[in-house]
This record gives structure tokens, C-alpha cells and sequence, in this order.
């Protein structure tokens, strides 16, 4: 039988009070902030600025895989990631994060 974390378990409680989310095995913290990123923005901003995604990558100090993940929004970045790709492009944090999620 193979290893399954307790997280990805249907309601079993995983490491750090977490659950995993109904039809997802990804844990999702209680009381964690709706969010999500305006990639929209990034990109516009990035374009405007004449830079490529492996540019931008390279001055925020960002993984290039992240940066297109971001992008394509297959993933949402930490917050330390989007404020190195915030401040690469002159942005603010407010400017590219939607709290409507």
C-alpha cells in the first residue's frame, strides 16, 4: 500500500491544523485570505517594459518556471515572489493582488 499524507485523506486534519479541500488534495489553512494574482498586470507591465518573462525572471531573482506558472495562472506565487516581481517592475502589491478571489 502506498504512503498518503494525512492532508490529502478526505477530511482528515493534516500537519499545522490543516484539511484538505473537498475534491482537491491540496490542504487549505482555515481562516487563510482569499486572494489571487492580477497575472493580467504583471504581464501588461512586463510587456510595456520591454522585457522578456527569463529577463524579468533573472532581475527579480525569480525561478523561471515560477514566473510562467504566475503568468499562466497555474499557480499562485508566495508573497515573497510577487513582491521580488512587484518591485523588479516598480509595481506595488496592491497593484497585482485581487482580494475578491
Amino acid at each position: 500500500m502506498a504512503y498518503e499524507h494525512p492532508a490529502n485523506r478526505d477530511g482528515a486534519e493534516g500537519p499545522r491544523g490543516t484539511r484538505a479541500a473537498s475534491g482537491s488534495p491540496a490542504a487549505v489553512r482555515r481562516g487563510r485570505p482569499a486572494w489571487k494574482v492580477k497575472a493580467e498586470r504583471l504581464d501588461q507591465e512586463r510587456i510595456l517594459q520591454g522585457l522578456s518573462q527569463e529577463r524579468l525572471a533573472r532581475v527579480a531573482r525569480v525561478d523561471p518556471g515560477t514566473l510562467s506558472d504566475t503568468l499562466c495562472k497555474k499557480r499562485r506565487p508566495t508573497l515573497g515572489t510577487l513582491s521580488a516581481l512587484c518591485r523588479a517592475l516598480g509595481l506595488r502589491l496592491g497593484d497585482v493582488i485581487d482580494f475578491d478571489a
